[in-house]
């Protein structure tokens, strides 16, 4: 639950794979929008990011959704855009990696999507469309900056993408800022899958079950509270990699 009094009218669109996934959070969504009397409209579309042959169709679909025009001006002052896909296979030793299809097949959801979603909402999104204030969050990592046993594919997927999206943010002109948000460690499915498989370094996989159990994970609804108040107060560095754990950053 996170809190912002700023918000009154907005609309959420959820894409993801997993349907259940996406109801509850709607639900999640819906529920505390009522708690906090705002009018929030959420929308929700099963799409696989992973899957490029048909992405570009289905996302140009789900954005002409979006943009309402009246005399080709839009009804938003402002888009955000949180860029959180990913997954953590394949997990072993960077010597050991045995298939090319899982390589690609990782690379097509962690990078290759990923950097194009961005890429295509700013387009979509932006002060050529009246929008008067553009945000693209890209959900980072401490792997981005600082290598893990066993997690290479995943570090450098995560390395890659931050420095994408703080090129975009040299690129981009007035009107459009990106974030590299590292959200600390959080309790999920990624971290579980981590400590559950046996190619996974056993000092990285120590380090996780000794947060698990002594249950010094960052909380999710703390993490995404320091988001809120960042993007919604645009107090940051556009490109800057941004941690949890940081001090809150001087706007720039």
């Amino acid at each position: 639950c996170v809190q912002n009094t700023a918000i009154t009218n907005v609309r959420v669109c959820l894409l993801g794979r997993d349907v259940d996934g996406l109801t509850k959070t709607s639900e999640l969504l819906a529920k505390q929008a009522d708690a906090g009397a705002k009018e929030v409209t959420i929308t929700s579309h099963v799409v696989d990011l992973s899957e490029l042959d048909s992405l570009e169709e289905k996302i140009t679909d789900i954005f002409q959704e979006l943009i309402s025009t009246n005399n080709n001006q839009t009804l938003y002052e402002r888009a955000i855009l949180i860029n959180n896909a990913g997954s953590i296979d394949p997990i072993g030793k960077s010597s050991q990696l045995t298939s090319l299809q899982t390589l690609r097949a990782c690379n097509d959801l962690n990078v290759t999507s990923s950097i194009w979603l961005s890429s295509y909402f700013i387009r979509h999104f932006s002060q050529n469309h009246g929008i008067q204030s553009t945000t693209v969050v890209n959900i980072s990592s401490l792997c981005a900056i600082q290598p893990f046993k066993t997690l290479g594919v995943y570090c450098a997927g995560k390395a890659y993408r931050d420095m994408f999206h703080e090129t975009m943010a040299v690129e981009e002109e007035e009107g459009v800022k990106i974030l590299n948000y590292a959200p600390g460690a959080i309790e999920t499915n990624m971290t579980r899958t981590i400590i559950e498989s046996e190619n996974t370094d056993n000092e990285v996989g120590e380090n996780l079950k000794k947060m698990r159990d002594e249950k010094t994970y960052v909380k999710l609804s703390d993490t995404a509270q320091k988001l809120v108040n960042l993007v919604m107060s645009n107090n940051f560095q556009s490109g800057k990699h941004v941690d949890y754990w940081d001090e809150d950053p001087e706007c720039s």
